[in-house]
C-alpha cells in the first residue's frame, strides 16, 4: 500500500471513529438529538440551495427522500443527508466547490466507489451526492455498497421528470415516483423495519406496532 492510500486509510479511520463518538451522544442525549436535528437541517437547506443554484439536476434520494415521503421531515434515526446527479454533472459540481458557504467543505471519494461520489461536511455531518448512470432506460447508482438495493438498477421514469416539492420549509427536487423507488431499494419501507442480514433488505421487525401509513 502507497504512503497516500495509507494516509487516505487512517484519515478515513479517524473519521470512522468521530462519527461513532457523534452519533452515540446524538442518540442518547437530548442535547445531542436537537444538535443533529439542527445540523442535518442546516446541511440539507444549504446543499440543496447549493444545487439548485448550479443548476444541474438533482433529485434527494435514500433516506432524505424516504423522511420526505414518509414523515414530512428528516428522519429521526437519519446520520446524514441524501442527494442524486446524473453521473454527467459530476465535473459541474466539483467545480462549484467555491461557491459553497464559509464551513462547508466538498470531498471526493469516488476512488472509493469505482466512479463519482461527493460529500460536504457540515461540523462532522454530511450531505452525500451520489450519481447516476443510464443504462438501456434504467438508472443505477454509483456506490460501492453491500446492500444490493443501494445499486439495483431502476427503470428512469421513476425519476424523470424531477418535480418540485416542499420540504423542511423550502423546494427541492424528487422524484415522480417516490414510493416504487424506495420500496425498490429498501424492500419495507415501515418505521418499524429492521434489517434482514441475509438479504441485506429491510423487513418489518417482529413485535412491533402497525406501520402508519405514509404521505400520499
Amino acid at each position: 500500500m502507497s504512503l497516500t492510500h495509507q494516509w487516505d486509510y487512517l484519515r478515513r479511520q479517524l473519521r470512522v471513529l468521530v462519527r461513532h463518538v457523534r452519533y452515540a451522544d446524538a442518540a442518547w442525549s437530548e442535547s445531542g438529538r436537537r444538535a443533529r436535528a439542527e445540523a442535518l437541517a442546516t446541511l440539507f437547506h444549504t446543499v440543496n440551495s447549493w444545487l439548485r443554484e448550479s443548476g444541474a439536476e438533482h433529485w434527494i434520494c435514500y433516506g432524505t427522500l424516504l423522511g420526505y415521503w414518509r414523515e414530512g421531515c428528516i428522519l429521526s434515526h437519519d446520520r446524514d443527508v441524501d442527494f442524486a446527479a446524473p453521473a454527467g454533472a459530476y465535473e459541474h459540481l466539483k467545480a462549484a466547490a467555491s461557491r459553497l458557504p464559509d464551513g462547508f467543505t466538498l470531498h471526493d471519494t469516488s476512488h472509493r466507489h469505482g466512479g463519482p461520489k461527493l460529500y460536504i461536511n457540515y461540523r462532522g455531518w454530511e450531505a452525500d451526492i451520489y450519481f447516476l448512470v443510464e443504462e438501456r432506460g434504467t438508472l443505477r447508482t454509483i456506490l460501492n455498497s453491500p446492500n444490493p438495493g443501494d445499486t439495483a438498477p431502476f427503470p428512469r421514469d421513476w425519476f424523470y421528470p424531477a418535480r418540485t416539492a416542499d420540504f423542511l420549509g423550502t423546494p427541492t427536487q424528487v422524484p415522480p415516483e417516490p414510493e416504487l423507488y424506495l420500496k425498490h431499494t429498501y424492500g419495507y419501507t415501515g418505521p418499524d423495519a429492521e434489517m434482514d442480514p441475509v438479504t441485506r433488505y429491510y423487513r418489518p421487525r417482529a413485535g412491533a406496532a402497525p406501520a402508519v401509513k405514509p404521505r400520499e
